[in-house]
């Protein structure tokens, strides 16, 4: 297993700027994965599509379940540009990724043990939610947060 550190962008600019700052503080590029995650219940994980056999809350469909609270995005991973760092051979330290991520504008930033093969998070679920160590709060703007 690696460790994975993960920054999640809004926009593909905020990630291709992570991408230059990674580089720049020595990272080699067998030690980044870039890929986008789908909006939420698009990532066809079952045989009808979706993510799940039933939804979370249809169960009291029937009874107006518009008062069940909604998932927020620590949560439900929301859809965004995703770009992980395999840290076990980035050559730089936790803190310099996340220093990278929250500079370029990341609103999540992620840390977890996953499979890095052939230059690529092998393992990764995007119906589980993060194990979010940074970044900021989407509602609150720009702000990094002092979740770590």
């Amino acid at each position: 297993m690696a460790t994975i550190i993960a920054g999640g962008f809004e926009a593909i600019v905020q990630a291709d700027q992570a991408l230059q700052l990674l580089s720049e503080a020595g990272v080699n590029s067998e030690y980044l994965c870039q890929f986008r995650v789908n909006p939420p219940g698009m990532h066809d994980t079952t045989a009808i599509g979706g993510d799940r056999d039933e939804s979370p809350g249809a169960h009291k469909a029937h009874g107006g379940g518009d008062k069940e609270p909604q998932p927020d995005h620590t949560v439900v991973r929301p859809a965004e540009a995703l770009i992980a760092v395999n840290v076990d051979g980035a050559g730089i330290s936790e803190d310099e990724i996340v220093r990278c991520f929250e500079e370029a504008g990341a609103w999540q930033i992620e840390r977890t043990d996953g499979l890095w093969e052939d230059g690529e998070w092998k393992d990764f679920d995007a119906v589980s939610p993060p194990h979010l160590i940074g970044g900021r709060d989407p509602e609150a703007g720009a702000n990094p947060s002092s979740a770590r």
